[in-house]
C-alpha cells in the first residue's frame, strides 16, 4: 500500500520504494511511463510503498489506466478481511467463483505461510545442526579433562598424599569441567548475539521513519543456555572423575 494512504491523481504514479531508491526518485519527481501499445505519458511520483509479491512496482490510477486502455479489465482484485474471518471469506468466494476455470482465490498471507514452513524447516535443521556441535562439545571436554587426568597423575597422587579426599577430588574435575563449558557457553553467546545484532540493525528498518527496530534482548533463552551449559559440564565430567578417584595415590606418585 502506499506510504501516504490516499488515492492516487490521474497525473500521478506510485513506485517501490526498491525501484526508486536505487534510481534516485524521490516524491514530486517526473517519470515517463511506457503503456503496452508504445505510448508514453509523463506523471509525477505521488507515492512510495514496500515492495510486495502482489503488488507491481509502478502503480498508476484507475482513471489514468482507462484512459490509456479503455477496454483493461482488473487482473487482481484484493479484498480486505477482518481478523479471523480469513477462512470464512475465502471459502465464500472460492464457492461463487469455481465455475470459472480462469478465477483463482489466494490468502493475501500465503507467501508469508510458504516463507514462514521455511524458515521453521531452516531453525529445525539448525537445531539439529546444534544438537550434534553439543555432542561433540561433550566428547571435546571429555577427552581434554582425560588428557589433563593423565598429564597430572603425578600431581594428582601427591595431594592424595596430602590428605585431599576422593569427593574433593571428584568437585575439584567437576568444576574443571563446568569452567570449559561456561567458558565455550560465553565466548558462543557472544558471538551469536553479535552477529544477531548486526542482522537486525541491516535488515529490520522501519521505512516510513527511518528509524531502525530496537534489538530484542533473548534473557530467558541466555539464562536456558548457561544452564544447559552448567549440566553439559557436570556431565562431561563423570568420566574423567572416576579415572581419578581410581587413581593409587602411591603409583601415582612414582609415574612420571
Amino acid at each position: 500500500m502506499p506510504a501516504n494512504k490516499r488515492a492516487l491523481a490521474d497525473d500521478e504514479v506510485a513506485v517501490v520504494n526498491l525501484f526508486s531508491s536505487s534510481s534516485n526518485i524521490g516524491l514530486g519527481d517526473p517519470v515517463t511511463v511506457t503503456f503496452p501499445d508504445g505510448r508514453t505519458k509523463q506523471l509525477k511520483v505521488g507515492a512510495q510503498f514496500d515492495l510486495s509479491f502482489f503488488v507491481p512496482p509502478v502503480l498508476i490510477s484507475t482513471a489514468a489506466a482507462k484512459a490509456a486502455n479503455p477496454g483493461a479489465t482488473p487482473s487482481a482484485i484484493g479484498v480486505k478481511v477482518a481478523p479471523g474471518q480469513v477462512q470464512q471469506v475465502q471459502s465464500s468466494l472460492e464457492e461463487k467463483v469455481k465455475s470459472y476455470s480462469n478465477v483463482a482465490v489466494v490468502a493475501g498471507n500465503s507467501i508469508a505461510t510458504f516463507f514462514r514452513a521455511f524458515f521453521d524447516a531452516l531453525i529445525s535443521a539448525v537445531n539439529a545442526l546444534l544438537l550434534v556441535a553439543v555432542v561433540i562439545a561433550v566428547f571435546g571436554i571429555v577427552n581434554t579433562l582425560m588428557l589433563s587426568i593423565i598429564e597430572r597423575t603425578h600431581e594428582i597422587g601427591l595431594l592424595r598424599a596430602v590428605g585431599m579426599t576422593r569427593a574433593q577430588l571428584w568437585g575439584s574435575v567437576q568444576i574443571e569441567a563446568m569452567i570449559v563449558s561456561l567458558l565455550g557457553v560465553i565466548i558462543g553467546m557472544a558471538g551469536g548475539l553479535f552477529v544477531a545484532w548486526t542482522v537486525t540493525l541491516s535488515l529490520f528498518r522501519n521505512e516510513e521513519t527511518g528509524s531502525r527496530e530496537a534489538f530484542s534482548w533473548p534473557v530467558r533463552e541466555m539464562v536456558v543456555i548457561a544452564l544447559l551449559g552448567v549440566v553439559i559440564g557436570v556431565i562431561s565430567s563423570l568420566l574423567p572423575a572416576l579415572r581419578a578417584m581410581r587413581l593409587n595415590a602411591l603409583e601415582a606418585i612414582r609415574s612420571e
